[in-house]
């Protein structure tokens, strides 16, 4: 799992990890619903006949 230019966590301490995760919170923004099926990599449901 990387953040910015690559963070290992992996051999981090979890005091550490905890530390990453909330500054990293600090300047994330929700995802909006419209992205989630691209993030997910889902795709709408279509509609027959479209």
């Amino acid at each position: 799992m990387t953040f910015g230019r690559g963070v290992d966590i992996g051999s981090r301490s979890a005091a550490e990890v905890g530390a990453i995760f909330n500054r990293v919170a600090q300047d994330a923004n929700p995802i909006s619903a419209d992205r989630l099926p691209w993030l997910t990599c889902r795709r709408p449901a279509r509609v027959i006949g479209e």
